[in-house]
This record gives C-alpha cells, structure tokens and sequence, in this order.
C-alpha cells in the first residue's frame, strides 16, 4: 500500500504534528510506503521527523470557479512517480491541491483536524468576500464529488460540524476516528507527589499552544496573579509561540508576577517539562480535539479546562480531569487551581488515572483505524 499525504506546511500544531505521526508509523507498517508532501519553506519540527517528507514547489493560485493547475505541476509530477493507492490531506489548502487533478483508481482521504470554515455558511462572511467564498466552497464540493472523497473527523465534535455544513451526500461519507499521542513517549517513570507546596517548592502549573486570543494565556495569567495575591505559592510555565505572547508577558510583567510566569518558546522535547510540573491548565475556549491535553496526561498530569467543543471526550474523568464551562471567568479557573492546590492528596490517584485515560487515546489505536479505513475502501470498487 502506498499512501500520500499532503499539508501545507510544517509548522508547529496539532494537524502538522499528527500528519508526521502517522507517515511516520505507516512506514513502520509491513507492505507500506508514506511520504509527506508539503510547500510552504517552513519546517518547524527536529530533523529527525524529516524523514518521509518531501518539499516540493507550487503555489496555489485561486481564481473565481477554477484554479490554476499549471502551477501544481511538481504535485502532479510527484503523484506519477509515487503512483500512491491513497492521497490523504489535511487542512483546507491541501484539500483542493491534492483534488484539482484526481486520478481513478486512487482513494482520497481528508483528517478534518478541526471546522474548515470555508466549507460553512457564507453567509457568515463579510459581504465583499462571499464571491470567492462561494467559489472555495464550490471548488471544494466539487473535488470531493469528483474523487468520491472520505472524511475522517478526529472527534465526535468536528463530526458533527461536518455533517452539518457539508451536502447529504458528502456527510454520508464523514466517519470519526479519534486523533491520537503516542503516549509511551511521554510517560514519567517516576513521580514525586507533593504533600503541601511553599515558596521553595511551589505548585508548578504547565500550559503549552500557540499565543492567540482564543487560547486563553491571559486568563491563566490574571487568574494566577489572583491567586498569589491570596498567598499561594504557584509557578506557571508556558509553551510555545504566538501573535499574543508579547501581550502575555507585558501582562505578567504589569501585574508584577514576571518571576512567576515562564515563557519558554517551542520546545520539541515536552516530557521532561511535563515531568517538572503537577498541573496541566488550559483556557481555551475552541479546540478540535485536545491533542496536549492527552500529552499532560499521559505525562500523569491532572488537567484542568474549558468545554471548548473537542475537547469533552478527552475530559471524561472526574478524578483526573476538570472541565469547566466555556465562558468562564479567571475566577472560575482560580478556584479550580485553588481545588488542587488545597488538597495536594489528590495528585497521586490522579496521576494513575490520568494515564489510563491517556491510553484510549494512544496513537497505535489511531493507525489501526486508518489503517483499516485504507483497506476497506481498496476493497471497494470506485
């Protein structure tokens, strides 16, 4: 079996990360051949995960009901040589490159990572945009028509967005298989479970994403900020890079707490961080998934955060997991930290089961799913 994938770049995210995952673990796979294609100069993951990628050179020139073909000429030269049975793609652009020119005989695969919002209602869209909305939206039905396109939704709630915006007979084709963490690589051997924290051994909370509104930093900050001022000995680390993580830590810096809040940028190796830290907390109030959130806990991290959409089936123990409403407010999330904070007894039953839950969503069961997907639709006959 040979499969092609394709992504637009390679940026540090949950869609790029599960792309490399998986090529990754399909050439594990006996009688497998995967290769990763993508266009955009950016890659942003450890050289090792190079492996199984192809760079290759076009741009995607869009014009009102048609697209410029001529200059997905290096796809389609890559498609005649790899002579792939599958052509899987992730995120919007990616969809309608590996489509333009779709071939009988191969079968097309979307992971629909989180709401491709130019497949949903333009009437949502600001009035001077709808005419090359209509056209997006329409390009891609037809493409999806044109090579009997399957979709796979990585949670229950992308897949209902999708049977909701997509036409009955494009729906019929959504199936749902869960996103997935190689969770082996994050797990700490060995834990050491806090019995009251101080100011030499504070409560170390752990948050890593990109810094865009939507996430939430800024409501971790303020809610941490309040919580010192009750006297509480915290520590709050972030992860990663962003638009808004300047704001974050003049926000830090204004409130007085600087030494307090970490900002640590990218890091490709997370298991040792979450093995420093006790608490997972995010705020962000839309996620297709959660993919950090099964990292924390398969790190045997308590997790604390919102009802985001996602998220909710990987929040589905109460010992080990906090799933607070959408709107909260930086109190709402205080008094959640405060919960852990007062009664640091809990942690060790915690962490056991925040491992366990971890599991169900191990990438191996992921793979086995795909992998299953693959061959029922080879045995299929167009």
């Amino acid at each position: 079996m040979r499969v092609l994938h394709v992504i637009p770049k390679l940026v540090i995210g949950g869609a790029e990360q599960f792309a490399l995952n998986l090529v990754h673990a399909l050439n594990r796979e006996p009688e497998v051949e995967s290769v990763l294609a993508y266009w955009e100069p950016i890659f942003q993951f450890e050289d090792a995960m190079k492996s199984h990628t192809r760079k290759i050179n076009l741009e995607l020139d869009l014009g009102l009901g048609r697209i410029n073909k001529f200059k997905l000429k290096e796809w389609d030269d890559l498609v005649l040589e790899f002579k792939p049975d599958i052509i899987h793609s992730h995120l919007f652009q990616a969809e309608l490159v590996a489509r333009a020119n779709s071939r009988p005989g191969i079968r097309y695969f979307s992971s629909v990572h989180d709401k491709m919002h130019q497949l949903d209602s333009l009437w949502q869209k600001g009035m001077q945009k709808i005419p090359a909305a209509f056209w997006e939206k329409h390009l891609a039905h037809t493409y999806y028509r044109k090579s009997q396109n399957r979709f796979l939704a990585v949670s229950k709630d992308t897949q209902a967005y999708l049977k909701r915006v997509l036409p009955a007979d494009l729906a019929k084709r959504v199936d749902l298989v869960y996103n997935g963490v190689p969770t082996s690589k994050f797990k700490v051997y060995q834990r050491d479970f806090p019995t009251h924290f101080t100011a030499e051994n504070p409560l170390k909370i752990i948050n890593v994403g990109s810094f865009r509104s939507f996430k939430g930093q800024e409501k971790l900050i303020v809610a941490l900020h309040s919580l010192l001022s009750q006297g509480c000995f915290l520590e709050l680390t972030f992860l990663g890079q962003g638009q808004e993580m300047q704001a974050c830590m003049s926000l830090a810096e204004s409130l007085g707490i600087s030494q307090q809040v970490k900002f640590k940028g990218i890091l490709h190796e997370l298991q040792p961080e979450y093995a420093q830290h006790h608490l997972y907390v995010h705020a962000s109030s839309s996620e297709s998934f959660g993919l950090v959130l099964i990292e924390a806990l398969a790190a045997g991290l308590p997790a604390i955060a919102l009802d985001a959409g996602g998220n909710r089936e990987v929040l589905s123990d109460a010992v080990c997991t906090r799933m607070l409403p959408n709107n909260s407010s930086t109190d709402d999330i205080a008094n959640a930290i405060l919960e852990w904070y007062a009664h640091p007894a809990q942690f060790k039953e915690a962490s056991e089961r925040a491992e366990i839950l971890a599991s169900s969503f191990d990438f191996s069961k992921t793979l086995s799913s795909i992998l299953a997907h693959y061959q029922a639709s080879l045995n299929q006959s167009e």
